[in-house]
């Protein structure tokens, strides 16, 4: 009996903690029954500032990684993350950057995700989850602020969630990277990804709406 090809979607990331949450965050977009399939390298970094020969090479890696995938299984989309260490709009050129990198060495369906100014920013989107992961963490309450706007996230967060007394402090541990995969997996788990979320960052709705817009998914 021939071997039923899957569908498949590749996820490439700059380490796996953003490629897990990646994951979560897709699936709680939108439910499918394609696999996920994690690869490590290459990384995922195809910056203008980069020389045009390593981009190249980056891109063709992943190309490669497509093709052999293709052979046993329908790879239906890439997910290629970058933080764009900058505030938006600045996804916007990061993600066309990406995508046409992909797309030039063969890649067929590359889908950007460029959070601004880094994926953390995406994270104070969601207080609930973040108060599920750690409940020694301080409520975050940030309005309708776009949290795209926010310089150096991942500090702003970090700050953010340290309580404000002093003993408390001292015994709560502070947020770390490694922390988005399970702040990740809650926002999925708690089906907290809505409409009203993704208004108030504009790299985060973009990435949403790429998964929407997938065909076969």
């Amino acid at each position: 009996m021939p071997r039923v090809r899957q569908k498949v979607v590749l996820v490439f990331g700059e380490d796996d903690t953003d490629r897990s949450a990646l994951i979560d965050i897709a699936q709680a977009v939108r439910k499918t029954t394609a696999k996920f399939a994690k690869r490590h390298r290459p990384l995922v970094l195809l910056r203008k500032s980069e020389l045009p020969a390593t981009r190249r090479r980056a891109a063709e890696g992943i190309a490669a990684l497509v093709r052999a995938e293709a052979v046993s299984n329908d790879v239906i989309a890439v997910i290629a993350h970058r933080d764009c260490d900058s505030v938006e709009p600045a996804h916007v050129q990061a993600a066309e950057e990406i995508e046409a990198e992909l797309k030039a060495a063969g890649v067929g369906v590359p889908v950007a995700a460029t959070p601004a100014f880094e994926m953390e920013a995406w994270w104070l989107l969601f207080p609930e989850a973040l108060s599920q992961v750690r409940r020694c963490w301080a409520r975050i309450e940030i309005g309708n602020r776009n949290v795209g706007s926010i310089v150096d996230a991942k500090e702003f967060l970090r700050r953010s969630l340290r309580p404000a007394d002093p003993v408390a402090r001292q015994r709560c541990p502070d947020f770390c990277e490694s922390d988005g995969a399970y702040i990740a997996a809650k926002i999925k788990e708690l089906a907290l990804v809505t409409p009203q979320r993704r208004a108030r960052s504009q790299s985060f709705d973009s990435f949403c709406a790429k998964i929407e817009a997938l065909k076969n998914f």
